[in-house]
């Protein structure tokens, strides 16, 4: 994974699984049901901006494969409104 520009922060998975199957949706920055889906781990989902994503160096269009979204519009648009804290919270 490479965060902006950044140096490729890398990880590993062990055993026999080398790669990811999923019958079902894959979540990129949020769920829909934060609380049950994380068993009460985390309380917040991710804020912030995802500008681009890509799998094997493949490209992926965000907006043009979304099945559903919320508070979804351009990073220059989202960035612009936000004012941050040290803690992450927006005000």
């Amino acid at each position: 994974m490479i965060i902006d520009d950044g140096a490729p922060i890398t990880g590993s998975s062990f055993g026999i699984v080398a790669m990811l199957n999923v019958d079902s949706d894959i979540y990129i920055g949020g769920v829909p049901d934060l609380d049950s889906m994380t068993g009460g781990l985390h309380e917040k989902n991710f804020v912030g901006c995802i500008g681009d994503i890509a799998f094997n160096g493949v490209k992926m269009d965000l907006m043009a494969n979304a099945i559903d979204g919320r508070n979804v519009k351009p990073c220059d648009q989202w960035m612009t409104k936000k004012k941050w804290l040290r803690n992450d919270e927006e005000r």
